[in-house]
């Protein structure tokens, strides 16, 4: 597989696609050095010591935003020159199980009048940033490097080739295990306590009464 899992494309990966119009270039901008900014406090602020057994980065959720939200915050790390720790905290006994039902089992994964924001009834504002920067093809080429390839029917629905939703979410869970993602199942976070004095950490306690400490808390849930 590719090793470049959870990174947005490159502005010179966009071959074939329409160009953005000004505003969108703007915001992908913004939304580059956000990232890179990220990675360089990462960076200054990721030598302190782990506790022992604790994440850079803890996710609840592991559904696919919480999938690809660690792919993300794995690459962001590594990029930083940090060795990642990264953790998914699923309630349910496997990963991605609600993706097995979407699309009546075959997974649909986007579409391809998606950035088209006239077609958009929610808050344009907030999405349209997100649409521009994962475009349809954005997506496909992202399940690609995760070595799922996609197809489309006539309606411009775009579906992993397999026509399997069960694909989708093996190449997601596979690609956490490559790259060395801990997923935590059966685990139902009944707490989350923000870092307090003598301990700069997040803690996260279960219901079972086990507990994840983590620098950084991204909420999929």
């Amino acid at each position: 597989m590719a090793q470049n899992h959870g990174c947005p494309p490159r502005d010179g990966d966009r071959a074939g696609e329409a160009p953005l119009s000004r505003a969108q270039a703007q915001r992908g901008a913004q939304w580059q050095k956000s990232r890179l900014a990220y990675q360089r406090r990462e960076a200054q602020g990721s030598d302190r010591a782990l506790p022992a057994g604790g994440y850079h980065v803890a996710v609840v959720g592991g559904g696919a935003s919480g999938m690809a939200a660690a792919l993300a915050a794995v690459e962001a790390l590594a990029a930083a020159g940090v060795q990642p720790r990264v953790a998914v905290l699923e309630r349910q006994n496997r990963v991605g199980r609600k993706l097995l039902a979407t699309g009546n089992g075959r997974c649909n994964l986007s579409n391809a009048s998606a950035g088209d924001l006239s077609h958009y009834h929610g808050g344009v504002a907030l999405a349209g940033p997100i649409l521009a920067r994962w475009t349809p093809q954005a997506i496909r080429r992202f399940f690609s490097q995760l070595g799922l390839e996609t197809v489309d029917d006539q309606e411009g629905r775009i579906y992993p080739a397999t026509d399997q939703a069960a694909s989708v979410v093996d190449a997601l869970r596979l690609t956490l295990q490559e790259r060395g993602v801990q997923v935590l199942t059966s685990f139902q976070v009944q707490a989350l306590r923000p870092p307090a004095s003598g301990r700069p950490f997040f803690a996260l306690e279960g219901l079972d009464g086990r507990q994840v400490l983590a620098g950084r808390v991204v909420l999929c849930c």
